[in-house]
């Protein structure tokens, strides 16, 4: 299992290397859309109506296929590409400074 981690992680970080713009905003469309199914899905489980009525699980289900693809839309094409820019501005605006601690 070790080893499967160090092997993705080197990966990724060859990828980030790469490629930093696609890397940086596929890792928020995953996550932005994962982030969506692990809520719903402990919504879900707290419905006891969903139990009963299987029209309206198939309905949840939709509605959850729906707002994953558009965080997952709104990662790649925003937040991912906006933080990667955002980061290398503020180190161009503070280049040269020396860093602080908190």
């Amino acid at each position: 299992m070790a080893d499967f981690v160090k092997y993705a992680w080197s990966q990724y970080s060859l990828q980030l290397n790469q490629s930093p713009v696609r890397t940086k905003a596929l890792t928020a469309a995953s996550l932005s859309a994962l982030s969506v199914i692990l809520s719903s899905s402990s919504e879900t489980r707290s419905e006891k109506t969903a139990e009963t009525d299987p029209t309206l699980l198939h309905k949840l289900a939709a509605c959850l296929r729906s707002r994953a693809a558009k965080m997952f839309a709104f990662g790649l094409l925003f937040s991912g590409p906006t933080a990667h820019y955002w980061n290398l501005f503020v180190e161009e605006l503070f280049k040269g400074s020396p860093p602080t601690a908190c």
